[in-house]
């Protein structure tokens, strides 16, 4: 199955220490999410910057194994997942609630976090 997970979703994963939950998955990354992540990384809050350099090893790996796709899609990061995934018919993984509520309103599939260890 194929997700486009948002900047905020991978950190999150990482934090919750549940990146194995996407080993199932085929990941759309749009440049925009991994411009956001090496932002992060760059911060002075350690927690953050931490996660955010372990998302993008994670990435790196993901792409060796054949098992993500780099998609260039025009727009803000937010705006750009939510099109790309009413365009290619595939659910968007995001905590992002203001996110969510726009895709759910254009009957697009949302994954989340729940309960810091499963994804719904």
């Amino acid at each position: 199955m194929k997700i486009i997970p948002d900047t905020n979703f991978l950190i999150y994963l990482v934090k919750y220490k549940i990146l194995d939950e996407l080993e199932n998955y085929h990941l759309i990354i749009l440049p925009q999410v991994i411009d956001e992540l090496e932002k992060i990384s760059k911060r002075k809050n350690k927690r953050d910057k931490e996660a955010a350099l372990f998302a993008i090893e994670f990435l790196k790996v993901k792409r060796k194994q054949k098992k993500i796709i780099i998609r260039k899609q025009k727009g803000k990061a937010d705006a750009a997942i939510i099109n790309l995934a009413k365009k290619l018919k595939i659910p968007i993984a995001t905590m992002d609630k203001e996110m969510s509520t726009k895709a759910r309103k254009m009957k697009i599939i949302v994954m989340k976090i729940r309960q810091k260890k499963y994804l719904m």
